[in-house]
């Protein structure tokens, strides 16, 4: 039910643990609310222009310690941009497939700055109904505003970081 998914998205993202398990619980709380999808969620570096993959519901090697792609020319990059999210979905089925292909990305910002991008993919019988799709646009707001305010805090934190540095050296 598209309500207890955003109780439990809003726990989730309320909770006091560090970002990242917030991240990964809330992958997979959108995996257990569409059964069967792929849930990630992928970092912007403005500096790079790359989209980095913070969390994710796909099972990934440990060798790969970070997966980073350009976001020039990509969907996910059309989402963040325009701020809105954007729903691709099969075309061309051959007419026996009884399961359905979509892909929903959501783009993060915080304050305008531009933060990333929900990314879900769901593949069903009869695809993702629209009140699901509402909740998981509604859940990304959410993740969206959690995201932010723990990079602010992690900016502080460095920024805090290299005044007590210089002010130790004595600079």
């Amino acid at each position: 039910m598209p309500s207890d998914f955003l109780k439990r998205a809003g726990e989730i993202l309320r909770s006091g643990r560090p970002i990242e398990e917030r991240l990964r619980e809330f992958c997979t709380a959108t995996g257990r609310f569409l059964p069967g999808s792929v849930s990630s969620v992928l970092l912007f570096d403005r500096d790079t222009e790359d989209f980095y993959l913070k969390s994710t519901t796909m099972r990934i090697s440990p060798a790969a310690e970070m997966l980073a792609f350009s976001s020039a020319g990509t969907v996910e990059e059309l989402a963040l941009r325009e701020r809105r999210p954007v729903t691709l979905c099969e075309v061309h089925r051959s007419p026996g497939s009884r399961r359905k292909g979509e892909v929903f990305l959501f783009p993060l910002d915080s304050n305008g700055e531009p933060l990333g991008v929900l990314v879900v993919q769901s593949v069903s019988e009869s695809g993702v109904a629209k009140e699901k799709v509402e909740a998981l646009r509604e859940g990304a707001i959410h993740l969206s505003d959690s995201v932010g305010v723990s990079l602010r805090e992690e900016s502080a934190a460095q920024r805090m970081t290299k005044i007590a540095a210089i002010n130790e050296a004595g600079i």
